[in-house]
């Protein structure tokens, strides 16, 4: 070994013979510099250094920054006591030595750490603000300090309460709020943990003023929008229909006149519905108690004639001792009738129909089956969007594609949801679930 140690640098001789007996522990080991100073719990400098030592001495051989263990065979024996030397020290030695260098590197990693942070949310377009546990503030950016005042007193010490946060909430699970003070705010939480710490929370502020007032035009304009519709559509809509109702019924133009002045009719309707519910939350209000029995038998005789037309079998069915549904019943009338309207739409002649009502899984059930075409299951999800269409070659009818969705308003409103899937019929079924009535 004499002629190894003459070569070796003897500046950090202990490294490199922690080096050496790790690489004899794992003779196959490869890694870079910077992986074996965290294998060894070193500076990454010294073990560079080190390194660089020990290439230059044919002990471990540096490939494109992997350093690999390849010595010289006749460096074998001085290796392996260059190797024991490190493996005899005492083991509460070694842990001295590791515990002073793993302070040392923690001490230069935090100080780097401290600043890359305060560097990157300086750049961060959001306020951040991040609080222990206990909502007090431990670090704010700039843009925060410029959205709430962290100056305050007040505000310092209930930061939480300042944004209309439950602190219990925000260590547990991620919460969104919008709050407006001097100015409307965005405001995202959610907790954080490091390694080793506590659990914090991240708080990220986002000013929405322009968004407010952008959604303030918006509205603007869609009232506007809508009280055009309601006056330069439906006004002259109904001058054609007291005109159309002087006319020959008998006349087939001016039959065809009549259902195209109601369709167009039936069309500004379903928008105007549609957006009432959007800003009215009273627009639905479930206050007729109707039993379901007679809900089905209104649906059996409104669309009897109209199937047998259309060659379609039309059968209904309700369960027994069914409890009566309180509903909006003008509207509650459209939205299922919109569903059945779409079986119409789509089930040949020959084809079937059928509607039920049952108690399934304590809740009622209203279903609509047809022997259509069905709907693929990557579009039952879309066609419950606006102005959704089917697509060509399907059996699709003119429409806006408005009345799935009123229905999905109307149904919610009366506390229930609506859901696609495939029907026994081998078509759609379309099932509506609302909780059961109270008593």
């Amino acid at each position: 070994m004499p002629s190894l140690t003459a070569d070796l640098d003897p500046r950090g001789i202990d490294l490199k013979a922690r080096i050496v007996a790790e690489f004899f522990t794992n003779p196959f080991l490869e890694c870079s510099t910077e992986q074996l100073s965290f294998r060894l719990d070193a500076l990454a400098d010294d073990v560079s250094h080190a390194v660089s030592d020990l290439e230059r001495c044919g002990v471990v051989q540096v490939d494109d920054g992997v350093v690999l263990f390849e010595p010289a065979g006749d460096l074998y024996g001085d290796l392996r006591d260059l190797a024991s030397i490190y493996r005899s020290e005492s083991s509460e030695a070694r842990a001295e030595v590791r515990q002073l260098e793993s302070l040392s590197r923690l001490e230069q990693s935090l100080a780097v750490s401290r600043q890359e942070v305060s560097a990157i949310l300086d750049v961060v377009p959001l306020g951040v603000l991040l609080l222990d546990r206990y909502g007090s503030l431990l670090k704010a950016n700039g843009v925060a300090h410029g959205l709430i005042d962290l100056e305050s007193r007040d505000v310092r010490e209930d930061i939480c309460g300042e944004l209309g946060l439950v602190i219990e909430d925000l260590l547990e699970r991620s919460v969104s709020v919008e709050v407006s003070g001097s100015r409307p705010l965005s405001v995202m939480a959610r907790p954080f943990r490091v390694p080793g710490s506590d659990v914090g929370i991240v708080i990220t502020l986002q000013d929405i003023t322009e968004r407010k007032r952008l959604e303030a035009e918006s509205e603007q304009t869609r009232e506007a929008f809508f009280s055009m519709i309601r006056h330069e559509l439906k006004r002259p809509l109904h001058s054609i229909d007291r005109f159309l109702s002087t006319v020959d019924s008998d006349d087939p133009q001016a039959a065809h006149a009549q259902s195209a002045a109601g369709h167009l009719g039936d069309m500004i309707n379903d928008l105007l519905l549609l957006a009432r519910i959007d800003r009215d939350p009273l627009a639905v209000q479930p206050k007729q108690l109707v039993s379901i029995a007679e809900l089905v038998s209104g649906w059996d005789l409104s669309y009897r004639d109209q199937m047998a037309a259309g060659g379609i079998q039309f059968t209904t069915r309700v369960a027994d001792e069914l409890p009566s549904l309180r509903i909006d019943e003008r509207k509650f009338q459209q939205a299922v009738g919109n569903i059945i309207d779409n079986a119409v739409k789509f089930t040949p002649r020959a084809g079937k129909i059928e509607l039920g009502a049952e108690s399934r899984d304590g809740a009622l059930s209203i279903v609509v089956d047809d022997s259509g075409p069905g709907i693929p299951l990557d579009q039952r999800e879309l066609v419950f969007g606006r102005f959704y269409q089917a697509p060509e070659g399907s059996g699709r009818s003119e429409g806006l594609g408005l009345g799935l969705a009123i229905s999905v308003s109307v149904v919610a409103a009366h506390g229930g949801t609506i859901a696609v899937q495939e029907s026994p019929l081998g078509g759609a079924r379309f099932v509506m679930v609302f909780p059961m009535p109270a008593g």
